[in-house]
């Protein structure tokens, strides 16, 4: 293995490892020197950010829909093929958005769609000058000394027979000649360009992360010790056996001291983590809301305002995703499409309330027509065509007044013979 691709390898395999909370593992626990000692605490940020944008970008509810460009006649066409798509896709974007790169290939196996989710650091991709996938040569250590590879062109996917080497010798025990013309895979990329991968959300910030772990495993011991603190005897020579919730009997001019951490400095890393935190959060492009400022009736209208960074980071990553994934629903189904995407943050019942108050005034101060009103509201209720609404509208209206005439005209007529007598004094 050439050195470029050990360091590749190396870089991603690290980046990842943030991710996990495993990049300290070889790290001592015993060791005295704090920074060489492995923390008790990782930090979790790395992990929080990852996570939360995959939940922004393909979570049930925010994940896109696809439909033929320029019309959408067969759109449940397309969820269907792309049902299978969504878990592999959300491994592929969580490396990508840790390590710069993630990879979801596709192929038919017995009539039936098979996605899966490569690890990057174990794909070699090759692109031609227009960006499109030329390979990918997938090289994964399954254990020590047993290497899986599995090739894919535009023309072939070839498996071949495990080795004890990276570099083999490899022989082939299955091949599909596909003829596709095309890899059958999409590579995600976030950020800069590194060559053929992306960039990590995080990358430049492991040694932020690094300072909140030490700080957060420090400040955890610190919290122990004071909880189960260290007895110091001075002015005595000969060693006390000091057992606990017994009554101790010191030497004339000995004195017993406990050994705690001072609250200043408690203090004072604690406060240190707030800051890495939010120097952290910042970056990143994620918002840590206040529950204060959020309430339960909360509007989706201030919650974008209060989300507006987070929301504006999740925007350039869908910009990111979106020609990988219209990309591989587009080769499965031989034909462009394009991907839609949902509200970040969704309307609550609080918009709709607030929207359908202000139509209904604009309406009644002749400042709107019904017409646009139902246009105004229909993306608050659901509705997919306003002219539509506003014809069942009309038929439950005029349905409703011919029930109220056929109650008045059924109903018996009283004379003034039939009047109920008064009552005699």
């Amino acid at each position: 293995m050439t050195d470029a691709k050990t360091e590749r390898r190396a870089r991603l395999c690290k980046l990842f490892s943030y991710y996990h909370g495993s990049q300290y593992a070889s790290l001592r626990a015993d060791s005295p020197a704090v920074r060489s000692r492995r923390p008790t605490v990782v930090w979790p940020g790395p992990r929080l950010a990852v996570d939360s944008f995959v939940r922004g970008l393909l979570g049930t509810s925010r994940r896109p829909t696809f439909s033929y460009a320029p019309g959408g006649d067969d759109d449940l066409e397309l969820e269907e093929l792309a049902r299978g798509l969504w878990t592999p896709a959300r491994d592929a974007v969580r490396r990508a958005l840790a390590t710069g790169s993630g990879c979801v290939t596709w192929r038919r196996s017995n009539g039936a769609l098979r996605f899966e989710s490569w690890d990057p650091a174990a794909a070699a991709a090759t692109f031609d000058a227009d960006d499109e996938l030329v390979s990918l040569d997938y090289r994964l250590e399954l254990e020590p000394s047993r290497w899986h590879r599995e090739l894919v062109t535009r023309d072939a996917w070839t498996v071949y027979a495990d080795a004890a080497d990276e570099e083999g010798p490899w022989a082939p025990s299955a091949s599909v000649s596909h003829a596709l013309g095309f890899v059958p895979a999409a590579w995600i990329r976030f950020g800069t360009r590194m060559a053929n991968d992306g960039c990590s959300i995080y990358a430049g910030l492991e040694g932020l992360v690094d300072e909140a772990s030490f700080l957060s495993s420090q400040l955890a011991r610190a919290t122990l010790v004071n909880l189960e603190p260290v007895i110091a005897v001075t002015n005595c020579a000969t060693p006390l056996d000091l057992q606990k919730g017994t009554v101790w009997t010191l030497p004339q001019g000995a004195d017993a001291k406990v050994v705690e951490s001072s609250g200043s400095y408690v203090a004072a890393a604690s406060s240190t983590i707030d800051g890495l935190t939010k120097a952290f959060l910042d970056a990143v492009g994620l918002v840590a809301l206040d529950p204060k400022q959020v309430s339960g009736g909360q509007s989706g209208s201030a919650l974008t305002l209060l989300l507006r960074p987070q929301i504006e980071r999740l925007d350039e990553l869908r910009s990111e995703l979106e020609p990988a994934l219209e990309k591989i629903v587009s080769q499965i189904s031989g034909r462009s499409v394009r991907a839609t995407w949902g509200a970040v943050v969704p309307s609550t019942p609080t918009d709709a309330n607030v929207a359908t108050q202000a139509a209904a005034a604009a309406v009644a101060a002749l400042a709107l027509s019904r017409e646009s009103a139902m246009k105004y509201l229909s993306s608050y209720f659901g509705v997919e065509d306003a002219e539509v609404e506003m014809q069942k509208i009309a038929e439950e209206s005029e349905a409703d007044h011919k029930k109220t005439v056929e109650l008045a005209t059924s109903a018996p007529a009283w004379g003034d013979a039939a009047l109920p007598e008064q009552p005699r004094e």
